[in-house]
């Protein structure tokens, strides 16, 4: 709690590698127990992607933090992400294995194709090993309808990222070296905004005329402000986000229309 019995609480996106007892009860210090961890599938992949020391296993040590997390924090959320590619999804289930069962119930997760991989066969299916989760206890919605009134946090008006040169930007999943910021940190901790804040903030991400003449806009929030800012309105349907609601949208029906997926965490 903080001043004024303001309730704070945050949330961290972490490999996951580098966390010690020391820094997890600090996390518990300070009520951070939100946590999204990633792994690059199983045990094979993940280590062929993420580098540490050449004796580490970065697979296990990250699967063994997140254990960490569990036994000491106080009703941690922990979000595992897991990237698939067409080559490791067949044995992404084997990190079940990995997790024993008393620790299931607490992550949630959350498979996720790497983008750059999408185009080599966009019709991967998902539910058998988004199944095989759910059969071994973790929670695993196969897709997530988000319920927020906005795209993305870089739309929030009070949201903000600072680099160590004091430049302000609103994207963090940009590279900040060649990206131009929306602002700049002053020496008394006030932001100096510029015009591509003002330009980004001025208006809705749903303010164009393809999504407000869109049947799908109610269920969407158009595309992020940092994509509309970087796209000419010529090529609006590159970054419109009408496609992947439909497939999810057409997923989600056919699979409760055929009971192939049960959420299972719902009938215990």
């Amino acid at each position: 709690m903080c001043k004024n019995n303001i309730e704070f609480s945050s949330s961290i996106t972490t490999n996951g590698a580098l966390l010690t007892d020391e820094i997890i009860h600090k996390f518990k210090k300070i009520n951070l127990n939100s946590f999204q961890i990633t792994l690059d599938g199983n045990e094979e992949y993940h280590n062929k992607v993420k580098k540490g020391n050449s004796s580490d296993n970065v697979y296990k040590i990250t699967v063994f933090n997140i254990l960490k997390l569990i036994d000491i924090l106080d009703n941690p959320n922990i979000l595992l992400r897991i990237n698939f590619t067409p080559q490791n999804l067949k044995k992404i289930n084997q990190i079940i294995h990995d997790i024993p069962s008393k620790y299931r119930k607490k992550i949630e997760v959350s498979l996720q194709q790497v983008w750059q991989t999408q185009k080599e066969n966009s019709s991967l299916e998902l539910s058998p090993c988004n199944n095989d989760f759910l059969d071994a206890g973790f929670i695993a919605p196969l897709y997530k309808i988000d319920g927020k009134f906005y795209k993305c946090y870089a739309d929030l008006y009070h949201q903000s990222v600072i680099d160590l040169r004091g430049n302000v930007f609103k994207c963090t999943a940009r590279d900040f070296i060649n990206h131009t910021p929306d602002g700049v940190l002053n020496n008394d901790g006030t932001i100096r905004w510029n015009s591509i804040f003002y330009n980004r903030m001025s208006r809705t991400t749903i303010e164009n005329e393809f999504c407000l003449q869109c049947t799908l806009l109610p269920a969407c929030w158009g595309p992020c402000s940092q994509k509309i800012i970087e796209t000419n309105i010529a090529d609006f349907n590159k970054i419109c986000n009408k496609s992947g609601i439909v497939n999810t949208l057409t997923t989600l029906m056919d699979n409760f229309h055929t009971n192939k997926i049960i959420n299972k965490q719902n009938l215990k």
